[in-house]
């Protein structure tokens, strides 16, 4: 891929373009210009772009651990049996089973010792078999912050897709 054109705004990418495609024809540049290789232009781009030169210059790309839902099913359940609702327990049970996580909004990233990831009510029995779910996230300060990695590495898969099938019909 050509990254020596990546640049960190518009006019950055203009000023030094030329002079790294020297000789190169005008639809190269075009389709090179549409790819808006800079931050603000392409910003999923750049962060690829980054996180290349990262992993070249250093051994470790830094993660952390964020939150990533709990599952709202066996809270319901549980509250049901600590209210004593009176449901049939195959209710109960129908209720527990449906995985249904929800997404935090505090994402608590990167996680630290003490991060309340659900507050119960006040006199709220504990549930042990109450479910939560954890994401490793890139941190990369400046570059991204926060992000989900898989959902990243299928974005990232998608943008070069498309690049590679965008560009494919210019070589010859």
């Amino acid at each position: 891929m050509y990254t020596s054109g990546f640049a960190d705004d518009a006019m950055k990418y203009e000023a030094k373009k030329r002079g790294k495609m020297e000789g190169a024809r005008k639809t190269t540049f075009d389709a090179i210009d549409a790819l808006k290789p800079y931050k603000g232009g392409n910003d999923l781009l750049w962060v690829l772009y980054r996180l290349n030169n990262i992993d070249k210059h250093r051994l470790l790309i830094t993660v952390g651990s964020q939150a990533a839902g709990v599952n709202l099913g066996q809270m319901m359940a549980g509250h049901m049996c600590s209210l004593g609702s009176g449901a049939p327990q195959a209710v109960i049970d129908s209720i527990e089973g449906l995985n249904l996580f929800l997404n935090p909004s505090d994402k608590g990233f990167p996680l630290e010792a003490g991060f309340e990831l659900l507050i119960g009510a006040v006199d709220e029995k504990p549930n042990p078999k109450q479910q939560f779910r954890f994401s490793v996230a890139l941190s990369e300060l400046g570059v991204i912050e926060g992000k989900p990695l898989l959902e990243t590495i299928h974005q990232l898969t998608a943008l070069v897709e498309g690049i590679v099938t965008a560009l494919t019909p210019l070589l010859e």
